[in-house]
């Protein structure tokens, strides 16, 4: 259930917050596609810019509640 209930409030937020979540905790770590570098490309963002978006992601899921 829980796992269901943090899946859904995911699915709720902006794209590049959940593509910074997906990068982070979904990708396979040795995967080309996992490098922060790469990361940063694909959502037009600088290192800082993806820290950012993964702080600002996790605290809105801390917010709802998942």
């Amino acid at each position: 259930m829980d796992a269901a209930k943090v899946a859904k409030e995911v699915s709720r937020l902006p794209e590049k917050h959940r593509a910074a979540l997906n990068w982070c905790y979904v990708l396979d770590p040795r995967s080309k596609d996992a490098s922060p570098t790469r990361a940063c490309k694909k959502l037009g963002t600088s290192f800082q810019g993806l820290a950012d978006l993964l702080r600002d992601a996790r605290q809105m899921l801390i917010n709802r509640g998942a």
